[in-house]
Parts: C-alpha cells; structure tokens; sequence
C-alpha cells in the first residue's frame, strides 16, 4: 500500500458525477488503513493509520463521526461491542 492514498481515477470522477467518493484501504501485511474522503474532485479527508506507526498522515480536518475516537472517548473495548 503507497503512503498515500491514490486520487480516483476518470472512470471513478466521471461516474461519481461531483459526488462524494469515500475509498477505504487496508492493508493486513502492513496493518495500515485510509479511509479518504473526496468531494467534487478535491481531497477532503485523508487521514493514514497504523497501530505501529500512529498518525502517519493527517489531511484535513476530521470528520463529525470521528470526535468521539480522536479525542478518546471510544476505547478498543467500546468498539468492540
């Protein structure tokens, strides 16, 4: 998996039709995710996760689902169930 996430390609752009496109990666062998988020054609969020490495990369401001987690309300176990 590059570090970063790929931009969607024409097909992708065409058929998303200035839509919202979410991807999400994974990783097994590098236990890595990346969820992006693009809006209109432009990166909106992008953020790069690894259990081992953290925060490898953090693009854009983070998402209304995503407070809870970052700021530590939401443990593993919370998660879990």
């Amino acid at each position: 998996m590059v570090a970063r996430p790929p931009s969607p390609t024409g097909r992708i752009r065409s058929a998303a039709g200035g839509r919202r496109v979410v991807l999400h990666l994974m990783h097994s062998v590098v236990d890595r995710c990346a969820p992006t988020v693009r809006q209109g054609g432009g990166l909106e969020r992008s953020p790069v996760l690894s259990p081992n490495s953290g925060v490898v990369e953090n693009i854009g401001g983070p998402l209304p689902f995503e407070a809870p987690y970052g700021g530590g309300s939401h443990s593993r176990q919370t998660v879990l169930r």
